[in-house]
């Protein structure tokens, strides 16, 4: 009983570190040992790791887009991992998602900062991704990103339309005292991170306006 509460903490630490973690690099040992914990539990019974494991972590809302595509990708794959050949297999394509999650940040923040200097409005932004593409890699080659999948940057603009239209059109709502619906229909259908809202709101409203959620200047980024 004991060995199996330690197998259990052992595996909620390291899967916490992998959904949470922008920068965790997972191993072969790690994955070798979550393989050995799935097995474990599933002898109880079928699919009880990710009931206890993935299921809830990934129906969290503070687990970021690329936190839920990590434990999906994490969950799938030790379904079918069962040698070193597969056990490697997945290594990589976890791999390759933290590696587009770092890519995706370090590119959106270059992004951000260079539409909020060039632009006045969020609308100058909503036009064709072709438009905007010659500045926006001439922005990631000078700083050392030199090629952008295309379906990368079309979601960045696309989540960055999205971040521009919340400042914009909706936090002057919630400042001037209304909003609160707003909020919570663009919270649930943006597909913006919560935690990335909150910082957002942390740089807009007063400590007493984001307690109440309630109560216009017009924010330019």
């Amino acid at each position: 009983m004991v060995r199996c509460f330690e197998r259990y903490d052992h595996a909620q630490s390291l899967i916490g570190m992998i959904a949470f973690t922008e920068n965790m690099e997972l191993t072969e040992p790690m994955l070798r040992s979550f393989l050995k914990i799935k097995q474990e539990f599933d002898k109880f019974e079928k699919g009880l790791f990710n009931e206890l494991f993935v299921t809830d972590l990934i129906a969290n809302e503070y687990i970021s887009y690329y936190g839920k595509k990590k434990l999906r990708a994490l969950s799938e794959g030790l379904e079918e991992a069962f040698d070193r050949q597969s056990i490697n297999r997945l290594l990589d394509g976890v791999k390759t998602i933290a590696d587009e999650e770092r890519l995706y940040r370090q590119s959106y923040r270059l992004l951000k900062k260079a539409l909020k200097k060039k632009y006045r409005s969020y609308l100058d932004i909503v036009g064709s991704t072709e438009d905007l593409k010659p500045y926006i890699l001439k922005i990631l080659k000078a700083n050392g990103i030199a090629e952008l999948p295309e379906n990368l940057i079309e979601k960045i603009l696309l989540d960055l339309r999205k971040e521009f239209f919340y400042v914009h059109n909706i936090l002057p709502v919630i400042k001037s005292g209304l909003g609160t619906e707003l909020r919570d229909d663009f919270l649930k259908n943006s597909g913006l991170d919560k935690g990335y809202i909150e910082e957002l709101e942390s740089e807009y409203l007063t400590d007493q306006e984001r307690e109440k959620m309630t109560g216009g200047d017009n924010f330019l980024f």
